[in-house]
């Protein structure tokens, strides 16, 4: 039934959705990860946390925040630029000349789209908590002064 109601040209759409989508994510989480390797570089050399530490416990749970927060925006972007180059390559006049309606293909956005909502309502209220709990503790670990008082440097 599910592969009946799913044609050949929606789930060509779906994977060039999430393809799309995983590469843009992808790209923008790794240029996070740099600027804030970047920015906290002296404070990872001179703290005691070896780097298999910094990996996994600040990185494996800073990655999903910023995965989390860039969602809605790199989802819009990488619809633009998937439907662009499907458009510059002919592939929606390919599927309109099959006597595919233009709402039908409007249903494969909205099926991606729903999945990386839920996906995202998901990790947003359950994971994302946890993972910033375990990164704030490894900053006030490693990395941030315990001596420092920000109530008392007003």
């Amino acid at each position: 039934m599910f592969k009946s109601f799913f044609g050949q040209a929606d789930r060509y759409i779906l994977r060039k959705f999430f393809g799309t989508y995983l590469v843009v994510l992808g790209c923008f989480v790794l240029i996070a990860v740099v600027f804030d390797i970047t920015e906290k570089l002296d404070d990872f050399l001179t703290g005691e946390a070896t780097s298999w530490q910094i990996m996994t416990g600040y990185y494996f749970n800073f990655v999903p925040y910023y995965a989390i927060l860039l969602t809605p925006l790199l989802l819009f972007l990488s619809v633009v630029f998937f439907t662009s180059r499907m458009t510059n390559q002919n592939e929606v006049t390919a599927l309109l000349n099959t006597g595919t309606p233009y709402i039908r293909l409007f249903f494969p956005y909205v099926i991606g789209a729903a999945v990386i909502c839920g996906l995202n309502i998901y990790a947003n209220h359950y994971f994302l908590p946890q993972a910033n709990g375990r990164r704030l503790a490894f900053e006030d670990s490693f990395i941030r002064n315990p001596r420092t008082r920000t109530e008392d440097n007003i």
